[in-house]
């Protein structure tokens, strides 16, 4: 999988499809955060921002470079999930940066259009979506470009 830079397009595909649900998710878990604290509305903008996001997702061309990044550091059963092959640190030695990633990851999907009031075009979310794995997966995938 490293340094291809070629993802079919059922692959792509999938990931398309698997960001949105994520998406859809975490703007869900959004939607109990805003009913739990009815007085903060950024809840209900990350959410709405969340949502357009995903729509974005699903409409981008199976070309676009960002898509065909986040595939190819993707795991085939949690798409959004960065793949332990690309992790720049063997996981069996080092669990702790593992769960460590994990922590920050959770955290990174969770203030998706929250801290910006949700008033970020979808394209930049995405952009930022794709620099936050390249600053764990630089080395990762080499040759391929993206769009941030």
């Amino acid at each position: 999988m490293k340094g291809t830079g070629e993802v079919g397009i059922q692959r792509k595909h999938d990931v398309r499809q698997a960001l949105a649900e994520h998406l859809e998710s975490q703007a869900h878990w959004r939607d109990e955060k805003a009913r739990e604290y009815p007085d903060d509305p950024r809840n209900e903008q990350a959410a709405s921002a969340m949502r357009a996001l995903a729509t974005y997702i699903l409409q981008l061309p199976l070309e676009d470079p960002r898509l065909q990044y986040l595939a190819l550091i993707s795991m085939d059963e949690d798409v959004w999930m960065a793949s332990e092959d690309a992790l720049p640190f063997d996981i069996d030695d080092r669990e702790a940066e593992w769960l460590e990633f994990g922590e920050e990851e959770s955290r990174f999907w969770g203030r998706v259009g929250f801290d910006d009031g949700g008033k970020r075009d979808p394209s930049d979310h995405l952009d930022e979506i794709v620099a936050f794995y390249r600053g764990y997966f630089r080395d990762a995938v080499s040759g391929l470009s993206c769009g941030s």
